[in-house]
């Protein structure tokens, strides 16, 4: 199993997350969601220096990437740059 710093996304027409990226390269986002479902990576973010874990999120349309839940309640890859 790889653990990836994400830190930065790539986004549709809608805003919504198409792509993870890092220092590692980049994730399409269903191959990252089968990839945390199946516990093959983690994927994380860094908010205010605290850890958060990158997470495949139940949806309407299926599974989605949003970060776990924190103090803030923010999704952590609302704020991350593109990539």
């Amino acid at each position: 199993m790889t653990d990836r710093h994400v830190t930065g996304v790539r986004r549709d027409g809608q805003g919504g997350v198409i792509a993870l990226c890092g220092p590692w390269g980049s994730v399409d986002s269903a191959s990252a969601i089968q990839q945390i479902q199946n516990g093959m990576n983690t994927y994380f973010v860094m908010m205010g220096g605290v850890r958060v874990s990158v997470t495949a999120a139940p949806g309407y349309n299926g599974a989605y990437l949003r970060t776990a839940r924190s103090a803030t309640m923010q999704n952590g890859l609302d704020v991350l740059p593109g990539c």
